[in-house]
């Protein structure tokens, strides 16, 4: 068992912190740390589409893996384990849509400082998803509660992230519920704050906000993010581009060096 000292430092709002201290796990340790967080798995762990360390700052939820596999990948089975201190094998994974370069250029925009390089940033970002069969509409998911309770109490509980950022679930009303059981502090009729996405002029489209806490009394902001990366308008290279930056800008500094 880790010490409340560790703990804190394991999943605390440094940077620094986090690194150091998931680096510096015993093997025993780490494998106490793992086993916590397979615990109540309903499939074989760890389950495809959730490619995580074991103390990610951000997470990014979606519904499912998606249906654009690389060329080389012969299925989905189960993928390594969260990692610790450094980034998860599968965040190099490279889909015939790019939204793995997507989340990758969010996951550097958000989780930095200035002393922070780009596979520190990998090491404490995790991908995670409601379903784990691959799906290339969000409408075609069928989440099973079971699965989407576990991946939510392991996001909130055990590797408590500073942001959650919910990639296209607004419309998805099994996910909602889900998030709404899960998180008391989320009403989806009712945002803590909404900011328009402002570098793009078409459509209205907005970040829509709820600061929630989790049982450990660690903070986290839910993020129900403009539209999935993968959709226009974040076909634009540039727009998403921008997306990240204004989110970055906003709540950089959450996170201490």
């Amino acid at each position: 068992m880790l010490s409340a000292a560790e703990s804190a430092r394991i999943w605390g709002d440094s940077i620094s912190e986090r690194l150091k201290s998931a680096r510096s796990l015993s093997d025993p340790a780490l494998a106490a740390v793992r086993g916590d967080l397979c615990e109540g798995c309903p499939v074989p762990v760890w389950p495809y589409g959730n490619a995580t360390s074991i103390n990610p700052l951000l997470v990014t939820l979606g519904a499912s893996p998606g249906g654009s596999p690389s060329g080389g990948d012969l299925g989905a089975k189960p993928l390594a384990l969260p990692t610790a201190g450094v980034r998860h094998p599968h965040t190099t994974y490279e889909d015939r849509k790019g939204f793995w370069g997507r989340i990758r250029m969010l996951a550097r925009t958000v989780v930095q400082s200035g002393t922070t390089p780009g596979e520190d940033s990998y090491a404490l970002f995790g991908n995670m998803n409601l379903d784990p069969n691959r799906s290339g509409r969000a409408s075609d998911v069928r989440i099973d509660p079971a699965f989407g309770e576990w991946v939510l109490r392991t996001i909130r509980d055990k590797l408590r992230p500073r942001f959650v950022i919910c990639l296209g679930l607004k419309g998805k009303p099994e996910a909602v519920r889900l998030l709404s059981h899960a998180f008391a502090d989320f009403n989806p009729a009712r945002p803590h704050v909404e900011q328009v996405l402002e570098c793009y002029r078409g459509r209205r489209y907005a970040f829509q906000e709820w600061d929630c806490m989790g049982p450990r009394g660690n903070r986290i902001k839910l993020v129900l993010w403009p539209q999935h990366p993968s959709r226009s308008p974040f076909t634009n290279p540039e727009i998403w581009r921008g997306a990240c930056r204004e989110f970055g800008d906003r709540h950089g500094g959450a996170m201490r060096p």
